[in-house]
């Protein structure tokens, strides 16, 4: 099972971040609305796949969530389409990124 968490972080961007991915967000969205589609919608409680990977079908479930629901800014639709090119690449610290297949875990 993934692990999520909801917790109070002092800085806007991660500091461990592989490949950053930027989808311009409409005007008032706040971290509130974010979390609350989450458990609205069943996000939270989700099984990775028995190989033990899926965490990119995760966020990518979580764009069309944001996207469904209006959140995402009418200017970001190639920002999107940028951000899942970039979910079929496993990305490692010092590597070129690998093509690799996106596989699905569970919403639980």
């Amino acid at each position: 099972m993934g692990t999520y968490a909801e917790t109070r972080c002092e800085y806007e961007s991660s500091h461990s971040s592989l490949h950053p991915i930027d989808i311009p967000a409409v005007t008032g969205l706040t971290v509130d609305h974010v979390t609350r589609l989450i458990l609205t919608i069943g996000r939270r409680n989700y099984r990775l796949a028995p190989s033990g990977v899926g965490c990119r079908f995760w966020v990518k479930t979580i764009i069309e969530d944001l996207e469904g629901a209006g959140y995402i800014h009418p200017n970001g639709k190639d920002a999107i389409m940028q951000a899942y090119k970039d979910l079929q690449y496993n990305y490692s610290r010092d590597k070129s990124p690998e093509f690799e297949a996106i596989v699905p875990g569970a919403f639980v």
